[in-house]
């Protein structure tokens, strides 16, 4: 087996390379090197935390706009599709972008349908991190949030709807009422943290934590151990889901095909684990309403 790392050229979400990884690190045992389309927001170094992960990069060049890179990823994916796991341990490099794939609404399986797919990714232990998430969990009704930052939030009707930030504001205050004594840790990255300030305006002394730029040593405990997750769509949520962690996810509207499509198998129309809901169609009681099976007390 060749064993120099691959490169694999990905688009740049941790989403969406996580689709790709759970289509590799069940068909070769080689080590990987990372290179994520170039953007301001860089979200991908949260999967250097992911064991066989020797690097993660960005790039755009040689590639004249991202349209000449996904043309490349087709080309190459006629090649790669008619393979078998034994193709990949001589590959030195790929060029992999499964997002169109699934937002048409085929399987995760059935990308590079002669490898099998995992789920559940080996992440990397951090007993440090560990134990802090464990003691600040520890019977407790913890709910992780992800908002997303304020500009997110501030995208066209056609994909939001009537979704503003306020939503999430208001979801907060409807949970703490719901539910007394509950706990919301907020994660996010730099990037979302103008979200807090809002947050902080209408819930300053209320119990929510907030947590910025944690890697995944600390992220990922924190996903398993807590009660459930509401999350702005991100590749954060489907890492949760992979975990089988309760998942509400929230999705732009046009995506209409690519909720069924990336969770695992038995999550299909499991809506108590799994959970995909439009911003066009959610509404804050809905939400409340299906946070109450996950709760303790």
């Amino acid at each position: 087996m060749n064993e120099k790392p691959i490169k694999i050229y990905t688009p740049p979400g941790v989403g969406d390379t996580l689709w790709i990884l759970q289509k590799l690190f069940p068909t070769t045992q080689r080590n990987f090197e990372l290179y994520t389309w170039s953007r301001t927001n860089k979200s991908s170094p949260f999967l250097t935390n992911l064991e066989r992960i020797v690097s993660v990069s960005e790039f755009s060049e040689p590639f004249r706009g991202y349209t000449r890179y996904k043309t490349k990823c087709q080309e190459m994916y006629n090649i790669y599709s008619s393979n078998n796991s034994s193709y990949f341990d001589t590959v030195d490099e790929l060029f992999l972008e499964a997002n169109t794939f699934l937002e048409h609404g085929n399987r995760l399986e059935t990308y590079l349908p002669n490898l099998p797919t995992q789920y559940k990714l080996p992440w990397k232990i951090n007993s440090e991190d560990e134990n802090i998430v464990r003691d600040y969990t520890n019977d407790q009704n913890v709910i992780v949030l992800y908002t997303s930052s304020m500009q997110n939030n501030k995208l066209s009707k056609k994909e939001m709807s009537e979704w503003t930030f306020n939503a999430w504001v208001d979801l907060a205050k409807s949970l703490f009422k719901t539910y007394p004594g509950i706990k919301i840790a907020w994660i996010g990255g730099k990037y979302d943290e103008c979200a807090i300030k809002e947050l902080e305006k209408d819930l300053k002394g209320e119990l929510i934590d907030y947590y910025i730029d944690k890697p995944a040593t600390f992220i990922v405990p924190l996903l398993r151990q807590c009660k459930c997750f509401i999350s702005y769509q991100s590749g954060i949520s489907c890492i949760s889901m992979s975990e089988d962690v309760p998942t509400y996810m929230l999705y732009f509207n046009h995506l209409d095909k690519l909720p069924w499509s990336i969770c695992p198998p038995s999550f299909i129309n499991n809506k108590s684990i799994y959970n995909p809901e439009f911003f066009g169609k959610a509404t804050i009681n809905d939400i409340v309403n299906w946070v109450e099976q996950h709760l303790k007390y």
